[in-house]
């Protein structure tokens, strides 16, 4: 055996994969024209599988571990074509794939373009979303057939795409069977996720993988749409308020018959809340009138009228003996007995009267007081009476 034919058993003694990308799915590990060594190993790390194929048949699935290439380590080996003696001729071909368990997480997914969504409201809404999603290969055997083939290294970037549509695809016919609407969209993010996540799982198992997270990190509307949402919104704050006004007057009533019908409030609570209803009533009262009055049409403006001629003062009536008349002492201020005109001292009681002050006029035509003796009125030049 010479130098290069023994460097070769040497490099084939230990096969192995140290995985230095974190994209990288499957490694291929070719044996070309050389012999896998009686007892050689198969080195399988944490967070691998080692898929083993002999002439394009998959013979056996080694998990994390180490393995010699041996009849009683491997069973499946004896019956195999290419093991004879304890080694693989070369005209055999032996390959063995080793595939990352790794779950590959924060792979993008969203719609290209913006996608058609049925709405009870709209009719047809046009939305965009985005998010991540993670996966990792739940069947190693399964994807060696039927993805990653007979390729040297599978990477995520090869297949991302395609997982992509499975998202996209199932996004929209599941959302909608929810019966959420465009104006629901933003609170049933967590029931969109978990539906996409099942109905697209299903598509994943049949490559051999498994989703393991799924995101939506926004679902954005035409800015039309958002407006017209905005608008309704706006509509439902008016109605609320409305509506709580007049809960507000029910709870009012409630309340002032409850405090009448119920015998075991004590007197002060029933008149605090009498006061406070009574309150509460009357700044609604008022806020009714308030809004009846400025639903009426402004009244036209009345002209003001002219100030009334104001009348003479009557005249005061005189006594039973003849005395008082106009003056203001006709009676006596200690007992109340009738005064004689000019009487200095009360004739019942002896008490001074005081002077009687001039009498006062005033003009029957415009009223003016006149004072002391007068033909015509200084005002307006009535006629007095003498």
């Amino acid at each position: 055996m010479g130098l290069g034919s023994f460097i070769k058993r040497q490099f084939l003694d230990i096969i192995e994969w140290q995985d230095e990308s974190r994209d990288t799915i499957v490694y291929k590990f070719v044996v070309e024209k050389g012999e896998i060594q009686n007892n050689s190993k198969v080195v399988v790390r944490p967070g691998q599988a080692a898929v083993f194929v002999n002439e394009g048949a998959i013979a056996d699935v080694l998990t994390e571990g180490t393995y010699p290439l041996s009849t009683r380590t491997i069973p499946i080996l004896s019956d195999l074509r290419g093991w004879k003696f304890g080694t693989f001729e070369s005209e055999f071909k032996s390959d063995i794939y080793f595939v990352s368990l790794r779950n590959f997480q924060n792979n993008k997914w969203g719609t290209p373009t913006p996608v058609l969504m049925p709405d009870p409201l709209f009719g047809q809404v046009e939305v965009r979303a985005f998010g991540t999603f993670g996966f990792t290969v739940k069947d190693p055997q399964k994807f060696v057939r039927e993805i990653s083939s007979t390729n040297r290294i599978y990477t995520v970037e090869d297949i991302q795409e395609q997982l992509r549509d499975y998202i996209v695809t199932n996004f929209i016919p599941l959302t909608t069977s929810l019966g959420v609407s465009v104006a629901q969209l933003s609170t049933a993010y967590e029931q969109i996720r978990q539906a996409v996540t099942q109905g697209a799982d299903d598509e994943f198992e049949a490559l051999g993988l498994d989703i393991t997270a799924f995101t939506i990190a926004s679902i954005t509307l035409p800015d039309e749409v958002n407006e017209a949402l905005r608008e309704v919104t706006r509509a439902n704050m008016i109605g609320t308020i409305n509506n709580l006004d007049k809960v507000q007057r029910y709870e009012a009533t409630q309340a002032m018959r409850d405090s009448v019908n119920n015998p075991g409030m004590n007197a002060m609570n029933q008149a605090g809340m009498g006061i406070g209803v009574g309150f509460g009533m009357a700044g609604m009262m008022q806020q009714t009138v308030a809004q009846g009055m400025s639903q009426q049409p402004t009244p036209a403006p009345v002209p003001p009228s002219p100030a009334p001629t104001p009348a003479p003062p009557a005249a005061v009536p005189l006594a039973a003996d003849g005395t008082g008349g106009g003056a203001p002492f006709g009676l006596c201020a200690e007992c109340g007995a009738p005064l004689k005109e000019n009487a200095k001292f009360c004739v019942k009681c002896g008490a001074k009267v005081p002077p009687k002050e001039p009498a006062l006029s005033f003009c029957p035509q415009c009223g003016v007081k006149i004072e002391g003796p007068a033909g015509f009125c200084p005002e307006c030049g009535t006629k007095l009476d003498d």
